[in-house]
C-alpha cells in the first residue's frame, strides 16, 4: 500500500459546442489557469526475480482543481480519480536502482468555469 500527492498544472480551455441538433451563437473560447491537487491511495502488488521487480498499481483517491489567482467567474472542482499502473524497478547495485513506470488517471472532466457547463465525460491524464 502506499499514499501519494501530485500537483501539476491544469488548465482548461472552455467553448460553447454548436452543431446540427444544437442552435447557439458561436462564443470565443475562455481559458481558466487552474493548479490540480491528487491524494490517492494505493495498491502495488509486486513480484521479484534476480534484480528486477514488475508491478502494477491500483488506487483511489480525490482530485482538487483549484482556479489560479483570481479570475472571475471559476470555482473549484473535486472528482474522485481512479489510479491504475504499471512498472518495473531494475536493482542495479545495492541501494540504487531504475524505475520505469507508467501511472493513469480515470475522472470525470473537472467543471471549473461558471460560464459554461461541464461535459461530465470522463477523461483521462498519464505519466510516464
Amino acid at each position: 500500500m502506499e499514499a501519494t500527492y501530485s500537483f501539476n498544472a491544469a488548465n482548461q480551455v472552455y467553448s460553447t459546442a454548436c452543431g446540427a441538433n444544437v442552435t447557439c451563437a458561436p462564443t470565443s473560447p475562455a481559458a481558466v489557469s487552474a493548479d490540480a491537487h491528487e491524494i490517492t491511495g494505493d495498491w502495488v502488488p509486486s513480484l521479484h526475480f534476480a534484480n528486477m521487480r514488475p508491478f502494477a498499481v491500483l488506487g483511489i483517491g480525490a482530485l482538487f482543481n483549484e482556479p489560479a489567482g483570481s479570475q472571475s467567474n471559476t470555482t473549484s472542482s473535486t472528482k474522485p480519480v481512479f489510479v491504475y499502473g504499471a512498472g518495473l524497478d531494475w536493482g542495479l547495485i545495492p541501494h540504487i536502482g531504475l524505475r520505469f513506470q507508467y501511472r493513469g488517471n480515470l475522472y470525470k472532466a473537472p467543471d471549473v468555469a461558471r460560464l459554461y457547463t461541464s461535459t461530465n465525460a470522463f477523461t483521462r491524464t498519464a505519466e510516464r
